[in-house]
């Protein structure tokens, strides 16, 4: 059996927010599956600010965070008027990072 990255070429959008989504997109990613995390923009994902709140410990790093969206790309998508009437197109900014 080889001990190489068994999800190699999988491609894995990942939409979700806390918890059992970001959790198993990380395992899929620790096993080579591309993982693509999809943020609404401004803050980012909630998961992003929870350490602030009690009883975490104080720091200045959400290092929870940190852990569950390792070897993930991040893109960010802004749909600020699709609530208009006659917006048929989504406008989409993106950017793209590593970490």
């Amino acid at each position: 059996m080889s001990t190489g990255q068994s999800f190699s070429g999988l491609k894995v959008v990942d939409l979700a927010s806390l918890n059992a989504g970001p959790a198993a997109t990380t395992v899929l990613s620790d096993f080579g599956a591309n993982v693509i995390k999809v943020e609404p923009p401004g803050f980012g994902d909630p998961y992003r600010i929870l350490y602030r709140t009690p009883p975490n410990p104080v720091s200045d790093v959400d290092y929870a965070w940190q852990l569950t969206n390792r070897n993930k790309r991040r893109i960010y998508i802004a749909t600020p008027a699709l609530h208009e009437p006659g917006r048929k197109r989504m406008t989409v900014r993106a950017h793209m990072d590593s970490g």
